[in-house]
């Protein structure tokens, strides 16, 4: 038998000294300097080791935020091999609170104990060591944070003193001197990719404010800042890329809602309503256009009970009505927006052409790409940020398009009676029903506007927001509308010339100053970008969650943003007729909606997903139907009227047709194979002898009693509780 060798006895020093690989790192006392724009926090970074690696036994630092940024891009440079593990999220509210400051000292305490206890980061990292313990660290990390703002500010400075350069030779009184300067397109080029980084970055300047007289030179630097903050916000969770679930107050809301609400197509759509249709058309379209966005504040609280979890209607349509059905409505939620998204780039290109003489398609370009870029790196939460800005720019913008209008136009008051346009019309009292039905079933179909009714922090914030989103939307529609007939009134706009009736506000402008074109273009790009990233970031996340149920990367995510947008401009600029677009979606909207909010009311439990998909479906024949009929079985008119070839705008009957056709057939039709599928399924029972289940009730949900008011942590959207299709 071996005998085991006896333990040596350990030594004082190595019973009660320390291991022989000692490392501790505590980040602690957080402390705020500065004011206003100028505060930051630091944090103290406290360590005592005996690892060789480092120099120091104990050392005591301080970091800001930034600093650490920077450190952690430069170990993502230095070291290929390892992961590097996030830093705690961006906060763009309240980010010298208390718990905020508490919370981003765990997280960047964590980072630390896990990057400097890394044996790899040790040994092979040249910065490491020195932002721990060296209080003047790498120099890539100290001037990071100076290089950039001044780079920012220098190229602000130069385009200061270029401009009055510029407009020397470019502006000359009431027109853009255009055809004299060949060299022209390329410095449109530029001061659109500037006008549109401009309104897409401002918010994204730590503390800045919009104030009616903020200087040129400012929204230079806040417009190149916005993408450079967008970068830094590319760590937040893919839930948080997602959506932003019950975070968000009221007036915030309201400004989302209206930037979302509006496009560059307005410019055509409204004073083009307003030379056909007077007065009571163009009220009509406003009010049309307004006041579904109360829909929002009526339904939302009953879907996010519903589905606390969710961010977009299709998921509750796939948790009440099956994968199936919730599939369907995400195809033509997907489609609608996609036609949307090609719509405002087509109107953009054909606003920058007429306004500037130009071909708009380097403009819009340089829109796609920089709405592109900031969208794929911040999703959602960018989008809503950029919009509570772009919408209050646009009100600005208006104001001064009131004034300016107001001051320069000159009213011809014999063509207001030869006009007509305070009489009523046979069209206008059609409208009157033609377009609430296709606006309010449209909005149904735009994920935007539902990923910010659940961004809503409560009820109470969804009826705030909705509330005055309604109203700025009418009395913005309503004076660009105003424009048309001030179009007619003052002679720009030939009276009756129905062809151009789109181009009425473009025609008045032609006899305004030039500063008031500069003014439309900014307001123009503002409105294209705000409502183009918002269907980037809702496309995407739609996409997301019905497709894949939120499992895929982020990285890919990101990467559908950009395969995204190619097709969308290919299609634009083929797609020149805006409002053709919008009617597409209009009939298809006036069809499926109908026949899925049945499902909100518990009362029609026994309702299911294969009646709901079979009544949208059905709604579209029936207006192919109805084609058949108003064209004396003419099948190629009758097909034509499934795209309205013939416009909204006609002096027949087709077009109100249709969307008679198109929600009361879709109901007709679903309602029918409800009584068709509990035939079957009574007759199956009977054969099969089993229970006949049709009528039962669904078993009741815990989150079906939650509180709208109260405030949820959105914990995970991976879910995949499905409905009852057949």
């Amino acid at each position: 038998m071996v005998s085991l060798p006896d333990a040596r006895s350990q030594s004082f020093e190595e019973l009660y000294g320390p291991p022989e690989n000692f490392l501790e790192i505590e980040v602690r006392n957080p402390m705020t300097h500065g004011v206003g724009r100028g505060m930051y926090t630091t944090y103290e970074i406290v360590m005592r080791t005996n690892i060789p690696a480092f120099k120091l036994k104990s050392s005591t630092v301080r970091r800001r935020y930034s600093e650490f940024e920077a450190f952690r891009d430069i170990l993502e440079r230095e070291s290929a091999r390892v992961t590097i593990p996030p830093l705690p999220g961006k906060v763009l509210t309240n980010r010298f609170s208390d718990d905020v400051i508490e919370h981003r000292r765990e997280g960047l305490q964590r980072f630390l104990q896990i990057v400097v206890g890394h044996p790899l980061l040790q040994t092979g990292s040249k910065v490491l060591a020195a932002f721990v313990q060296v209080i003047k660290c790498h120099k890539s990390i100290q001037t990071k944070q100076v290089v950039r703002p001044c780079l920012l500010r220098s190229a602000s400075d130069a385009i200061r003193k270029a401009w009055p350069q510029v407009q020397q030779k470019f502006l000359v009184p009431n027109r853009l001197n255009l055809a004299l300067h060949p060299r022209l397109t390329s410095q449109i080029i530029h001061l659109s990719s500037t006008l549109i980084l401009t309104s897409n970055g401002y918010i994204f300047c730590h503390g800045c404010s919009f104030t009616a007289g903020v200087q040129r030179h400012h929204l230079f630097d806040t417009g190149v800042l916005g993408c450079f903050v967008a970068w830094r916000l590319r760590h937040q969770s893919k839930t948080e890329w997602l959506s932003s679930n019950r975070t968000q107050k009221g007036v915030p809301l309201a400004f989302n809602f209206i930037a979302s609400a509006l496009g560059s197509g307005v410019l055509f759509t409204y004073p083009q309503i307003a030379t056909i249709a007077g007065v009571q058309g163009l009220l009509v379209y406003a009010l049309s256009s307004a006041l579904p966005l109360l829909i929002f504040g009526a339904l939302g609280p009953i879907i996010r009970r519903k589905c606390p979890e969710g961010f977009v209607l299709t998921e509750w349509t796939r948790q009440r009505y099956g994968a199936v059905a919730g599939l369907f409505l995400s195809v033509c939620t997907l489609i609608t927006m996609f036609l949307y998204m090609v719509a405002e780039l087509s109107a953009l290109q054909q606003i920058v052409n007429l306004l500037t003489g130009l071909n708009g398609l380097p403009v819009v370009i340089v829109e796609c790409a920089v709405t592109t870029i900031y969208t794929s790196l911040g999703g959602f939460k960018v989008s809503f940020v950029t919009d509570n800005i772009q919408g209050a720019m646009v009100i600005g913008l208006i104001i001064m398009g009131i004034i300016a209008v107001g001051v320069e136009t000159k009213i011809d008051r014999s063509l207001i009676d030869k006009s007509g346009y305070l009489k009523s019309s046979l069209l206008g009292w059609q409208l009157i029903y033609i377009l609430p039905v296709a606006v309010l079933t449209n909005d149904f179909f735009l994920s935007g506007f539902w990923m910010r009714t659940f961004a809503a922090r409560t009820d109470k914030d969804l009826w705030i927001g909705v509330s005055l989103a309604s109203m700025g939307v009418l009395i913005i529609l309503t004076l660009l509308g105003v424009a048309g007939m001030l179009a007619a009134w003052s002679g720009a706009y030939t009276i009756g010339d129905e062809a151009n009736g789109s181009l009425a506000f473009f025609l008045l402008l032609e006899t305004l100053p030039a500063w008031v074109i500069g003014v439309v273009l900014v307001m123009t790009i503002s409105l294209s970008a705000a409502a183009f990233d918002s269907f980037q970031s809702a496309m995407i996340s739609t996409g997301s969650n019905d497709f894949f149920r939120n499992k895929l990367n982020i990285w890919i995510i990101r990467a559908c943003v950009v395969a995204l947008i190619f097709p969308v401009v290919v299609v634009a600029l083929r797609s020149p007729d805006i409002l053709q677009i919008f009617l597409i979606s209009d009939l298809v909207s006036a069809a499926v909606v109908p026949c899925l909010v049945i499902g909100l009311s518990d009362r029609f439990y026994w309702y299911r997903g294969f009646d709901f998909v079979v009544g949208g479906l059905g709604g579209v024949f029936t207006i192919f139907l109805f084609g058949l009929v108003y064209y004396d079985g003419d099948v190629t008119k009758a097909g034509k009227l499934l795209l309205l070839e013939g416009g909204l705008y006609g002096h027949d009957w087709s077009a109100f047709g249709a969307f008679v056709a198109a929600p009361f057939g879709g109901l007709l039709w679903a309602f029918g194979a409800c009584a068709l599928r509990i035939s079957f399924l009574w007759i199956k029972a009977k054969v099969q002898g089993t229970r006949f289940d049709a009528f039962d009730r669904p078993i009741p949900q815990n989150n079906d009693d939650h509180d709208g008011d109260a405030v949820l942590e959105h914990s995970s959207v991976e879910n995949d509780r499905k409905g009852r299709f057949f």
